[in-house]
């Protein structure tokens, strides 16, 4: 199990580190830290690629003094290799860029790629989250260290796309496909909310149409996670009310917990949607806030996932059924003197 995590030094002095453990979570190896006091490393993400063997790690990196740009950087390590190293190279991606994740392969994939998709902002200033955010994606070789040139994935006028997330791993057999998606805001509605849409992201390096998948004009959707496999996916997100003035909420933090089944088979435009939207849990507080999302690789026929309350700080871990349903909910932890 490898787990990727960021602490912070100061205020503006974050480190990042790539940790080893066992199936039985002991003992752990730190495999990678990244502790220069010249910058400033966060929001790591990590997936495994089965033919390669690799763990592929990308975080951003941001200097305070300079030209004042955030980079993305890449790791790469022997999933075998208990040793520390600490080699890191760019990925490729254009300045200010951020808020990396990172979709690996299945046990029998067939490729040495992994995709990596991020929240870009504009490269002419220094970084600032800007109201005209795009998504980017690429497709990162595990073995060679080469990149695919980026691919936009959501750019549109008066439109601000952000938080993007990808499968865990990529469906496999034929058109091997990762699913991305990402929450958006349009500002030419007069109510405009935060909305969730997706892509496929192929192999070949081919991305299918957009396709909006939550569009409320009452509520904002937002944090998106998905995972799944084949035709078969799941898509989980926040949720909370518009209100009776026009809103842009800056966190995913929302009221409702809420998933769909998607049908989106190799080539289709757009999913469809055999069970409606379900509502998970819900605070009468925009306290939810989603953690991961993953599914039961040798069944196919539930998820996983996790979130807090940011208000309490308990935590909860969920299960999901083939057509959406909640099957199970446990509360898994809380901070001392705090959260139920």
């Amino acid at each position: 199990v490898w787990v990727a995590y960021s602490r912070y030094a100061s205020a503006n002095d974050g480190d990042v580190y790539l940790q080893r453990f066992g199936d039985d979570g002991i003992p752990a190896t730190l495999a990678f830290q990244s502790i220069s006091g010249l910058a400033s490393s966060d929001r790591p993400s990590c997936a495994y690629n089965a033919l390669s063997n690799r763990v592929v790690m990308v975080y951003d990196e941001w200097a305070a003094f300079g030209n004042n740009r955030r980079r993305l950087r890449v790791h790469l390590h022997d999933r075998s290799d208990p040793a520390m190293n600490t080699n890191s190279a760019p990925l490729g991606a254009p300045d200010n860029a951020w808020k990396a994740d990172v979709g690996g392969t299945e046990l029998n994939g067939d490729s040495n790629l992994v995709c990596v998709v991020w929240q870009q902002e504009s490269q002419t200033v220094a970084f600032q989250d800007t109201t005209t955010s795009r998504v980017y994606g690429t497709l990162f070789d595990s073995v060679s260290g080469v990149a695919t040139p980026p691919k936009i994935l959501c750019s549109a006028l008066l439109t601000d796309c952000h938080d993007p997330c990808v499968s865990t791993v990529s469906s496999s057999g034929n058109d091997n496909r990762w699913a991305v998606a990402w929450q958006s805001y349009n500002s030419l509605p007069t109510f405009p909310t935060w909305n969730i849409s997706a892509r496929l992201f192929y192999e070949s390096d081919v991305v299918s149409p957009i396709a909006t998948v939550y569009s409320s004009s009452s509520r904002h959707e937002m944090g998106p996670k998905i995972a799944g496999s084949g035709n078969r996916w799941l898509l989980a997100c926040t949720t909370r009310s518009q209100g009776l003035i026009p809103s842009k909420p800056v966190d995913p933090d929302g009221s409702d917990l809420r998933v769909v089944r998607l049908e989106w088979p190799a080539q289709a435009s757009a999913p469809t949607i055999p069970y409606g939207f379900k509502t998970v849990h819900s605070l009468a507080t925009n306290n939810i806030v989603l953690g991961g999302l993953d599914y039961h690789r040798q069944t196919d026929s539930h998820w996983a996932m996790a979130w807090h309350n940011s208000a309490t700080g308990a935590a909860r871990f969920d299960s999901v059924g083939y057509r959406g349903e909640s099957l199970q909910s446990e509360h898994v932890g809380s901070p001392p003197g705090g959260g139920s």
